[in-house]
């Protein structure tokens, strides 16, 4: 007879969890080194330089090959209109400053309106006394000389808040003047060298239209793929060991991991940043490259 024995639904349990176990093994560490696939330099700093106004072309003192500092005038485009407009606007602006500024007619108004109050007093305080020394209609007239004047005192503070506003108007048409000069100046953003040059003096560009490209190569990155299980652990930081095709090694440090898994070959984009003042390294050039965990 055969002898067979029955496992509980507890027994289970841990017979299925001891297999786990015993199956489970990591993946990946980065105590060793993972292999970078499709690895090519890639720029960081880079820039398009686009017309930000239609216009003539009237300055283009730069040529491919030219190293620019951030902040250089590169190009200019026509901006006679646009400092007319200036111009004018800061014309509007005096005006408007003069004007919130002078409150003379308030001055005034309010003098005559102490005077005209003291004048109804002295007659108030003389028919207190003698009765029908003053008559009815004089004390109406003086009483409305006083409420005319406070009129003409309000009327003027209120003639000096709207001088403010219009003074707040002129000082945006100012900054709005100002604001197109400015979009008529194309100003490297970056310290960069000019590789392409789009337009000529003289030429008339719109805007969005390019009219230089600076690149920078003091540093790129190194980008490249690594299967969605090895970027399930922690690669930001982690020690790029980028190699050449001449041998030499250069040192960068892992600085972005996509979330996104390509859903096709279940891969990760990476990208590490690499130093290149002394120009070892050139954009689209393909490398090696393994990541390791140095801590």
């Amino acid at each position: 007879m055969t002898n067979t024995k029955k496992l509980n639904f507890g027994q289970l349990s841990i017979v299925g969890a001891a297999l786990c176990v015993l199956v489970y093994t990591p993946t990946f560490s980065l105590a060793q080194t993972i292999e970078v696939e499709s690895v090519v330099l890639r720029l960081i700093d880079e820039a398009d330089l686009a017309a930000g106004e239609s216009g003539i072309v009237v300055e283009l003192d730069v040529s491919e090959g030219q190293m620019v500092k951030r902040g250089d005038v590169i190009a200019r485009i026509d901006d006679t209109a646009a400092r007319i407009d200036e111009q004018t606007a800061r014309a509007e602006l005096a005006l408007a400053k003069a004007k919130a500024e002078n409150d003379v007619a308030v001055r005034a108004a309010e003098t005559a309106q102490r005077v005209a109050e003291a004048e109804l007093a002295r007659s108030e305080e003389s028919i207190a006394r003698f009765p029908k020394s003053v008559s009815q209609s004089q004390l109406d007239v003086e009483r409305l000389s006083v409420d005319k004047l406070k009129l003409e005192v309000e009327a003027g503070k209120q003639e000096i808040r709207l001088a403010g506003l219009a003074q707040q108007v002129a000082e945006r048409k100012v900054e709005a003047a100002e604001l197109r000069i400015k979009r008529r100046k194309i100003v490297s953003p970056i310290d960069a060298m000019v590789v392409e040059v789009e337009a000529a003096v003289g030429e008339w560009v719109e805007p969005g239209q390019k009219v230089v490209r600076l690149v920078s190569t003091q540093r790129l990155k190194a980008e490249g793929f690594v299967s969605a299980t090895q970027a399930a652990e922690d690669l930001s930081g982690a020690t790029a060991l980028v190699q050449l095709d001449n041998g030499q090694t250069v040192t960068g440090r892992v600085a972005f991991v996509s979330p996104e898994i390509d859903p096709i070959n279940k891969q990760v984009r990476i990208w590490a940043k690499l130093d290149n003042k002394d120009g070892k390294l050139r954009p689209g050039q393909p490398v090696a490259m393994t990541l390791k965990n140095e801590d």
